[in-house]
């Protein structure tokens, strides 16, 4: 299979809208990353980035920010194609197809430019469902990879249900980024257990996260030494269950008798924000709270050094990349038993681990964090072996299997 690599007859086209742009700089950055080190191991890889398109209604203002994307970014190594695909707020029903036919010019014209003979799709809707009416069309290979929310969440729309079960049905290759995902992938299309693979997409970029001296990176955040930081970094949607944390944080910060040095930063952006500010006020922790927005990478590694504990009370996940950064920072994390998360947190020498949406226990774990002394080194320990590099090897054997299996029964 490397010999195919070598003789430049093994092209992969990636296609998601997990992917950065000039709008959302920090948005999936995990697919870059990974997207680079594939590159690193001498694949020719292409990437195509769809962005959805509502009616220009004021409230859906999400998507107003998102006309601001190019329909094609360049840059010095590549030139990655936004085609739009229509969506109906509130009703996915539809995405798959206006996916296909929204995308699929661009999709064939990256094929055809690059000579891509498998693509690899991240997310199961609609991506996995439009690239698979696509790569039909063209008769080549197709891999999926699920995330978490595309299969916990999405999936439970019956309607929806049928069309991702097509798409994973028809893929030469699933991949689960976590046993669980796993688990519910063999439950959904069981035919298809032989090509399932569990690879996490969540690493470590070591020269970006590390450990390091704490003093004077707060003094250049401006936070006091004596100060106590939770760090939460993520969208600010329901399902990372935000409002959980401050109801627990307002428990700690009103357990202490006279003042608490401590502080919860919420790293991230979403359409949840003004819901949880307004919680943070209502139960009397605003001033302990501190919203961030979103932040470069370089920056979220600052704060996590800077912080205490990391926490993410996630309802479902698959396998954070958060958690992984957070660890290779030498922090302990406060977690939700959910997803990978407990293949990530498996010793309580790096972390606690809670029962999703209980705040009581929440609390009680942050509380144990954070009167704990950890040792940073045996905490980044853990994770020291989740490079980018070596998770690109694992999805190019993944694609590679799953290019030869195609091409030997299609001939």
């Amino acid at each position: 299979m490397r010999k195919m690599m070598r003789e430049n007859s093994f092209h992969v086209g990636v296609v998601s809208t997990f992917y950065p742009n000039r709008v959302e700089p920090v948005r999936a950055t995990f697919v870059k990353n990974l997207v680079s080190a594939i590159r690193r191991r001498g694949v020719d890889l292409s990437v195509v980035a769809p962005v959805p398109y509502a009616p220009p209604f004021p409230k859906f203002e999400k998507y107003q920010k998102l006309r601001r994307v190019p329909v094609r970014e360049e840059n010095a190594s590549e030139t990655i194609p936004h085609p739009r695909y229509v969506v109906v707020p509130k009703c996915d029903v539809f995405s798959g197809i206006t996916y296909f036919m929204g995308c699929r010019g661009a999709v064939i014209d990256s094929v055809e430019r690059h000579r891509a003979a498998i693509l690899h799709v991240h997310c199961a809707y609609p991506d996995a469902v439009g690239v698979g009416l696509i790569a039909r069309q063209l008769s080549i290979p197709y891999v999926v990879t699920v995330h978490g929310s595309d299969i916990n969440v999405v999936a439970q729309n019956s309607s929806v249900r049928t069309q991702i079960r097509w798409a994973l049905k028809n893929a030469s290759g699933l991949i689960g980024v976590s046993d669980e995902l796993c688990r519910k992938l063999q439950s959904l299309v069981p035919s298809q257990r032989e090509v399932i693979s569990q690879v996490p997409c969540a690493g470590v970029d070591p020269e970006v996260f590390s450990i390091r001296e704490t003093t004077e990176l707060k003094e250049s955040l401006a936070v006091s030494r004596f100060e106590k930081i939770v760090l939460f970094a993520g969208r600010l949607v329901p399902i990372k269950s935000v409002d959980t944390l401050i109801k627990a944080w307002g428990q700690i910060c009103n357990s202490h008798k006279g003042s608490f040095s401590g502080r919860l930063i919420i790293v991230g952006d979403g359409p949840e924000r003004g819901a949880l500010e307004v919680l943070a006020t209502e139960i009397g922790v605003r001033e302990k709270v501190r919203f961030m927005g979103e932040m470069s990478q370089d920056q979220l590694a600052r704060w996590l050094s800077a912080s205490a504990v990391f926490c993410l009370p996630s309802k479902s996940e698959g396998t954070p990349n958060t958690v992984v950064e957070a660890l290779a920072s030498g922090r302990p994390v406060v977690a939700s038993r959910v997803g990978g998360i407990p293949n990530l947190i498996c010793s309580d020498e790096s972390g606690i681990l809670v029962d999703p949406g209980n705040v009581d226990h929440l609390a009680l774990g942050l509380k144990m964090a954070l009167a704990r002394q950890w040792n940073p080194e045996l905490i980044a320990r853990s994770v020291r072996h989740l490079t980018w590099d070596a998770l690109a090897d694992r999805n190019i054997e993944v694609l590679l299997r799953a290019f030869e299996r195609f091409y030997e029964n299609a001939r």
